[in-house]
This record gives structure tokens, sequence and C-alpha cells, in this order.
């Protein structure tokens, strides 16, 4: 595990302990068909749930816990590939949550859930194509963004589907086209 210290700093609590993490990942449990199984083989999905579980809870009382929750989600994203976690990780970089603000790092994440389908994703990275500017280190690409808005509506997404008739409405990355725009609408 990159960047946990072997203990976390007294009376601060914002890293986890290495060495409790790895027991916790050890543990054996008694799986469907009786086979003995560790968290060890789930641990994108141990690191992406601990994180949510951080940010969902602890966090809401110890802010300074959003630190803990993205080093969980950055371990399930970068070291076991988890694509919840991704997205997590570039909403976190987005918002600064946890994390000091960095749009090109929030795109990074984005678009690799984005290349595994994940829609929501894909509706986060529309958006930061469709309204960057350019000192955020991200390239504005319309027609990028709305491709992905029409794929993720296509995926069932809502949200994306308002975002894509703003776009024709406007004319953002697609020929602007007001009965298309609203049609979307209704």
């Amino acid at each position: 595990m990159r960047g946990v210290p072997s203990q976390a700093e007294p009376g601060h609590g914002d890293q986890p302990p290495r060495r409790h993490c790895q027991e916790l990942l050890e543990t054996t449990c008694e799986g469907e068909g009786g086979e003995l199984v560790t968290l060890q083989s789930n641990a994108g999905l141990f690191y992406a749930s601990l994180g949510d579980a951080i940010t969902q809870t602890l966090a809401l009382v110890l802010p300074n816990q959003l630190k803990l929750a993205w080093w969980c989600h950055r371990e399930a994203a970068e070291v076991h590939s988890h694509l919840g976690a991704m997205g997590k990780l570039g909403s976190k970089y987005c918002t600064s949550e946890g994390v000091e603000q960095n749009p090109a790092q929030a795109a990074h994440w984005f678009q690799k859930a984005a290349d595994l389908e994940d829609v929501g994703s894909k509706a986060a990275l529309s958006a930061m194509l469709l309204q960057m500017k350019p000192q955020a280190r991200v390239t504005w690409d319309a027609p990028r963004g709305s491709e992905l808005l029409r794929e993720a509506v296509e995926q069932g997404c809502g949200q994306a589907l308002f975002q894509l008739a703003v776009c024709y409405l406007r004319g953002e990355g697609v020929e602007k086209d007001a009965a298309h725009g609203l049609a979307h609408l209704r």
C-alpha cells in the first residue's frame, strides 16, 4: 500500500495504520461454496467501500477524515482498478474533497472510468469538456463532451439528457437545433 504511514499520527487519525488495513485484508471468512477466502481477493471493493463509509459517516463530524476517504478511493482506483472508485476519485479532485482541487486529475480519473463505461463519469467528464477554462489544464472539447453525453443518455442517464438538450439549444459541440433540444426536454 503506497503512501500510508506505518502508524497514524497521534491525535490526528487522518491516515489508516498500514498494519490494521493489512490485517483486515488478510481476514479469512467462509465463501458461498464453503471455501476459505480473504478480503485481499476483493481489495479494490474493500478500499472503495471503506472510502464510501468514511465519506458518509466520519467526514460529517470529522472533516479531516475526507483525506482518509480520498486515500481509500485512490488505493482502490490506482492499485485495484476499481471502477466506482475511479469516478469518486475524479469527483474528489473536482471538488477538493480531501485533496487539493486538480481539474486535470479529475478529468484523468473520469476518463479512465468513462472508458470502462461508467455512465456517471461520462456525464461528469462531458461537463468538464464543455465548460473548462484554459487555466484548468483540461482542453475544452465541446464535440467530445456532447458525444459523451449522447453515450450517457443511451445508458439511461437522465442528467445527461438534460445537458444534451442544452447543448442542442446552445449549439455546443453539436449543430444548433432548438427543436431537437426541446424534444430532449419533453
